[in-house]
């Protein structure tokens, strides 16, 4: 409704009123019925917006593992063949920004004996890109990933090496020292991983994976 039609309607409402009552008292009467319509004209212009909620699920969270072959040297894992990667994506369409909590859990064991197996952390020193961190918050932009790469014991959690449960086959090269050669050790690794202080971990789905060590003496 228009405001010009608006007063024309409320001069009529008032002259109706005046022939009933007196002037005096009709104008009261059309002035709350002004304030009335007003408000109710207000209220209907006024869009609400709707709650901005914060994202429920805002980092999709992956776990891999290199399949390359574990070289083992004097008794230390050198390289990365076998090594964690886990990645952390934003897939949210903003910045995410908290304090900075970054770990990873990874536990993993033999897939015929799961009895033999080792718990894995990575902190934010196996964070591939740790410019992602200033003055204690993480800043992560959209569709930006973070990476942990975690060379790990590949010992058990009693200090078994894995390669010890499978055969060994000694290998003389055409050039370089002989080793012993693993049989294929097959594995399965599932975990959790964080990167916010006070945010829940994201869950890393089950994997499975092979690998071979060579051991040189």
């Amino acid at each position: 409704m228009q405001f010009p039609l608006v007063v024309l309607h409320l001069w009529g409402l008032f002259c109706c009123f005046s022939r009933v009552l007196s002037p005096c008292r009709a104008m009261p009467i059309v002035v709350t019925i002004l304030s009335c319509l007003m408000m109710f004209l207000l209220s209907t212009c006024e869009e609400s917006l709707p709650p901005r909620n914060p994202p429920q699920d805002y980092l999709e969270a992956t776990l891999t593992a290199s399949s390359s072959a574990v070289e083992v040297r004097d008794s230390a894992v050198t390289g990365l063949g076998g090594a964690l990667v886990v990645s952390l994506r934003n897939i949210y369409v903003e910045v995410l920004q908290d304090s900075e909590f970054a770990r990873v859990d990874v536990d993993v064991w033999m897939r015929d004996m799961p009895e033999q197996r080792v718990h894995v952390v990575a902190t934010r020193r196996e964070l591939t890109n740790s410019g992602l961190i200033s003055r204690g918050l993480l800043t992560l932009r959209p569709n930006e990933t973070a990476v942990f790469l975690r060379q790990w014991s590949h010992r058990t959690g009693q200090g078994r090496w894995f390669w010890e449960f499978v055969p060994l086959t000694l290998k003389q090269p055409p050039v370089g020292p002989p080793y012993l050669e693993s049989d294929t050790v097959h594995l399965v690794a599932e975990g959790q991983a964080q990167l916010f202080k006070g945010r829940a971990p994201e869950r890393l789905a089950r994997i499975s994976f092979s690998t071979f060590y060579r051991i040189y003496e």
